[in-house]
């Protein structure tokens, strides 16, 4: 855990009198909106923010399909199954970015 952040945090919670699940969710908001900046307007990602250890993990999420029309949405059935073999189409699917 970053003990910076977790004094910041810490700080915010003492001194503004703010929840810490407020401050948590305003955290994991701030980063999926910084995150959006680095895909396509269109794609759809979320952020899984550990509010305990500081560790954020970006994932882009994707429908497998036999055939792909929108690649910011969509995968072909060949690599959603390269990610989970039991994926098939119709499937979601979060992609580690």
């Amino acid at each position: 855990m970053d003990t910076n952040l977790q004094v910041i945090l810490q700080q915010l919670q003492a001194e503004k009198r703010v929840d810490r699940n407020t401050l948590v969710d305003a955290i994991q908001t701030a980063l999926e909106s910084a995150a959006r900046k680095s895909f396509p307007p269109q794609a759809e990602i979320t952020v899984d923010f550990n509010p305990n250890t500081f560790k954020v993990d970006v994932y882009e999420i994707k429908e497998v399909v036999d055939e792909v029309e929108d690649p910011a949405l969509q995968m072909p059935l060949e690599e959603g199954q390269a990610l989970n073999p039991n994926a098939k189409v119709g499937d979601r699917l979060k992609i580690h970015s």
